[in-house]
């Protein structure tokens, strides 16, 4: 949390609005300048976000994992702690990278800089939007976020397809 807090404190956003600078360029050459140090913590974060979702992913392909019955409340609450851990884990992704001047998403053609809950939110509504559905058109990612975006859309897909695989699979070994 303090790490996030002083990210937020020194992004080019941050920067851009509090200071007499008019142009972006200038406020990224200070924001590169003064945080060189801040890359590799972000680039640590996103490693262990991504180590996080891996190992969430993993679970669903490891053999009995759920032992109980195949259609249970247990299978519900492993499939939502599944699609819990991917959702807020682009989140934060879509997040730490904006905090950090990269634009990945765009709101009615222009790029998303909102103070710190509000970005936040919107992340997460991005993330959870583009995880259980094609999206609503209102938030649009652009650059990378595209390919995260993709990425993000196939899991959610194929998450589905992979647990009804497996409980069929399952429950065929168990008749015989």
């Amino acid at each position: 949390l303090v790490t996030t807090v002083i990210m937020i404190r020194t992004s080019p956003s941050y920067i851009y609005k509090n200071t007499s600078f008019h142009s972006y360029d200038n406020c990224k050459s200070l924001y590169k300048n003064n945080n060189s140090g801040w890359i590799m913590i972000v680039l640590l974060l996103l490693l262990i976000i991504f180590f996080i979702i891996g190992m969430s992913l993993k679970t669903l392909f490891m053999p009995n994992v759920i032992q109980e019955k195949f259609l249970s409340w247990e299978s519900f609450i492993y499939l939502l702690f599944i699609y819990t851990t991917i959702f807020l884990g682009f989140g934060l992704i879509y997040f730490l990278l904006i905090q950090n001047g990269i634009p990945i998403l765009k709101e009615d053609g222009s790029y998303i800089e909102d103070s710190f809950f509000s970005l936040l939110q919107t992340c997460f509504y991005f993330s959870g939007i583009t995880l259980f559905s094609v999206g609503y058109g209102d938030i649009s990612p652009v650059g990378i976020g595209q390919i995260l975006a993709v990425i993000e859309a196939m899991l959610g897909y194929t998450i589905q397809a992979s647990f009804v695989v497996r409980t069929v699979i399952d429950f065929r070994r168990e008749r015989g």
